[in-house]
């Protein structure tokens, strides 16, 4: 295969998963804003885990993608499942420099499409060489300008935005967009960086609360609930429930009907939406909320940037 050039231009679950495995009531209103289903750990059974999702809790959730074929995947799962499944349209930071003037115009069309609610995942990522950093910096300029051009058009489009080594190049283009688009940042870093993307309305979607930072942003309610959308990031981010990082009053608010979802479908090498609620409860846990609470609080939240309805 002919290796692209860059041009930057701004122009392992059972498959026969039943509703009665676990109890079907929930007590959650639910929101997954990032999962990776078009990753081949999905291919062969996709609808059970839409299904184990929705029998949890999470009514909605956000496709994200990383390159042009995940993009298409994407919205192709979208279009089967539009009862719960919606898309973004991204090329991660890794992926940066294959963006060209047809790369741009394939995520455009994508992100016309009805099921398409942001732009997602991208970012910067400066601890590794797989894409030059003026590349890196250039291709999200221009995906934000994207997003911005859309909105004016009535068409809002939110940006989903990682970073790795490169917090104030971030933020420095961030700031430029801020006023205009929607902006949420998955998190994991310091609490000052946290403090800095809150300072110019950004909101922050979270997958673990393993990390002190996090954890103390969100007994402090520096990071307050109405800033969080919670994220499983899967096939990723599997939620050991047993880690030790995991304080003890954060680890009581768990319920057995959560920890048996996240037990019986959620490995190590492949994590699922399903997880999310016992996210949730996690979350309450550290900050002395409800769970119901928190579950309501950060689905109103990602309905709101992200343009979500609940089917």
């Amino acid at each position: 295969m002919a290796t692209q050039q860059t041009t930057t231009s701004c122009s392992s679950s059972s498959s026969s998963y039943s509703s009665t495995s676990i109890s079907s009531s929930s007590a959650y209103l639910l929101v997954d804003s990032g999962a990776a289903l078009a990753n081949r750990k999905f291919a062969k059974d996709v609808d059970s885990v839409i299904a184990r999702a929705r029998d949890s809790g999470v009514q909605r959730i956000v496709v994200r993608t990383t390159n042009i074929q995940s993009t298409k995947d994407g919205l192709r799962l979208s279009r089967l499942f539009p009862e719960t499944l919606v898309c973004a349209a991204g090329l991660s930071a890794h992926e940066s420099r294959l963006w060209n003037r047809e790369t741009e115009q394939q995520i455009e069309d994508v992100l016309r499409a009805e099921e398409c609610v942001a732009i997602g995942d991208c970012g910067l990522d400066f601890s590794r060489d797989f894409s030059p950093k003026d590349t890196q910096l250039d291709v999200l300029r221009c995906l934000a300008t994207l997003a911005d051009r859309l909105t004016t058009e009535g068409l809002p489009r939110a940006l989903l935005v990682r970073q790795n080594g490169a917090h104030e190049e971030l933020v420095g283009i961030l700031r430029e967009f801020c006023s205009r688009i929607p902006i949420v940042v998955s998190f994991r870093g310091s609490e000052v960086e946290a403090k800095e993307y809150l300072s110019f309305g950004a909101f922050l979607s979270i997958s673990s609360v393993k990390e002190e930072s996090i954890q103390r942003l969100i007994q402090t309610q520096e990071l307050p609930i109405q800033r969080i959308l919670l994220m499983s990031d899967s096939p990723f981010q599997c939620p050991n429930l047993r880690s030790p990082r995991i304080p003890e009053t954060a680890r009581t608010a768990l319920t057995g009907r959560s920890m048996s979802f996240v037990n019986r479908y959620c490995t190590f090498a492949r994590n699922e939406p399903c997880s999310v609620s016992a996210l949730a409860e996690l979350v309450a846990g550290l900050s002395g909320q409800l769970a119901e609470e928190v579950a309501l609080q950060t689905t109103f939240n990602a309905l709101k940037v992200l343009g979500l309805s609940v089917k």
